[in-house]
């Protein structure tokens, strides 16, 4: 009944321990073919490392029978990144214990790149790909609450609106994005630059080793 879903099935007895039923979308979701999920820790041995210690400590909670959303990364087999949704449901036998858990993986990944490009959109300044001013802030509260001495530099760019006028928008677009690129190359210590409202930059520097350099 699962053999046309376009989301891989893995069904693994509890008892045995051992893989009962692979579905054939799985080869779709991961690149793998269905038999390669038959052995033991298989899903586990294509998780993306960076994801591998949340995904083994969500499958451990499994035994405690109760249904599990989760999402992760795996490497496909064409080596790309894919984000992954896993939904977990235990079988439970009349005493209660999981007999039979059935696992439902399903490619996210576009949805992801969506949310990413959001992401992008409401927190990063398009042109210059600079942190907006909310991310400013956060950065500046984080500081304050690790109780590091840093300072904060503003930068006001005055003739931009110049350079629009007479030189046009193109011209002022790449001005904006040569001048964050060398601030950027120029600052050697730790730093946060942001596009503030305006033509504004907000710079934050810590872990400064001068003496006689500005602190909050």
């Amino acid at each position: 009944m699962y053999e046309n879903l376009s989301l891989g099935i893995v069904s693994i007895d509890m008892i045995t321990k051992r893989t009962i039923m692979v579905s054939t979308g799985i080869e779709e979701v991961t690149g793998y073919p269905k038999k390669y999920f038959y052995s033991p820790q298989a899903m586990e041995s294509i998780v993306h490392p960076e994801d591998l210690h949340k995904f083994t400590n969500e499958m451990a909670k499994i035994t405690f029978g109760k249904k599990l959303n989760f999402e992760f990364r795996i490497i496909h087999k064409n080596r790309k990144e894919i984000w992954i949704h896993a939904k977990l449901l235990p079988n439970l036998n009349d005493k209660g214990a999981v007999v039979r858990v059935d696992g439902i993986y399903t490619d996210i990944t576009e949805r992801k790149q969506h949310e990413e490009e959001i992401r992008q959109l409401a927190y990063y300044d398009k042109l210059t790909g600079l942190p907006k001013t909310e991310l400013f802030h956060e950065k500046i509260n984080s500081l304050i609450k690790l109780k590091n001495s840093f300072s904060i530099l503003y930068l006001n760019i005055h003739r931009i609106k110049s350079i629009k006028n007479t030189l046009g928008h193109e011209i002022a677009n790449e001005f904006l994005i040569q001048l964050t690129k060398r601030l950027q190359d120029t600052v050697s210590q730790p730093n946060f630059f942001a596009n503030l409202e305006g033509n504004e930059l907000g710079i934050v520097l810590w872990d400064i080793k001068e003496a006689n350099s500005p602190e909050t």
